[in-house]
This record gives structure tokens, sequence and C-alpha cells, in this order.
């Protein structure tokens, strides 16, 4: 189960995925270095990408998985489907544990998948897309770019960088 929870967090960190797409994921969707997110709030399809770390982890969960009756990727110690109730109580079990004073869930991780992504130099566009959003105003809710953030983009890609005046 450990395992399984670590691999849940990095496709969880990697992608982006909601809570609701995550349970929905059969070991179908899976296709190398893709994810096919078949259920999402807004009905449409959409694929999300894996890092090589995520990608060889989850190959490792499916073989360790093995076949069992449901198709669902993530599964219970009973091989049967993961519920959103039980992903969401260990996330909050593992922060605790870590001593997270502020909330863990999975909507935390899509939150920080975002910002990651902003900061190291993804579009504001690109990212809405890899979100699964049909309205840039909705991610725009998921970036807020902190003062040491807007900082290190403005040394990054300031207007008179690289200019000789």
């Amino acid at each position: 189960m450990s395992f399984r929870d670590e691999v849940i967090i990095l496709v969880f960190l990697d992608t982006g995925v909601t809570l609701s797409e995550l349970v929905g994921i059969e070991v179908d969707d899976v296709r190398g270095n893709i994810i096919i997110i078949r259920r999402t709030k807004n009905l449409f399809e959409r694929t999300v990408y894996l890092s090589e770390t995520t990608q060889e982890q989850l190959s490792r969960y499916i073989k360790i998985r093995g076949d069992v009756e449901t198709t669902k990727l993530f599964i219970s110690q009973d091989n049967k489907e993961l519920n959103r109730h039980s992903i969401q109580t260990r996330l909050t079990k593992y922060g605790k544990e870590a001593m997270i004073n502020k909330r863990v869930s999975p909507h935390t991780f899509r939150h920080t998948m975002a910002k990651r992504m902003i900061v190291s130099g993804v579009d504001a566009f690109s990212l809405m897309h890899l979100l699964g959003h049909t309205d840039i105003t909705v991610t725009k809710r998921y970036v807020n770019l902190w003062g040491q953030d807007l900082e290190q983009k403005h040394k990054l890609h300031g207007a008179l960088r690289g200019l000789k005046i």
C-alpha cells in the first residue's frame, strides 16, 4: 500500500490530475509516458504526460498490482477499486506524519504542479491545457506567484536583459 500511495502522489504531482480523474484511470489508459484521462469534469478526454521517474514507478506498480477483477489502475488491499475517500484519508495521514501544518490533499498537489511549472517557464496557455481547463481565468487561480518568484522571473526575462546601455 505504501508503494501504491507513493505512485499516487507522483501521479498527482507530475500530472496535476484531480482526485476524480485519478480514481477513473484504468490500466489500459496508461500508455508509456502518457495517461489518457477519460473521466474529466468538462467531459473532454485529455492526455497528461509523465516524467521518466513517474513512468518507471508506475510501470513497477502495474507489475506488482498484477491481474485482478477491476480494470481500475489503483486498487485497495482487497483488489477492489480504490475510492476517493481512502486516498484523501491517506494523504491527510501522511501530511500529519510529515508534520505539515497545512492541508495535504490532491488539490494541493494540483496547485503545486501548476505553480512549479509556471516558475520553471511553462506558459499559461500550455498549463491551461495540461490542467484540462477551457478558460484561462480558471488557470489563473492556480498560479499565485509570490514576490520572490516574480523577482526571479524579472531577472531571467526582464526587458533590459541583454541590452547594452
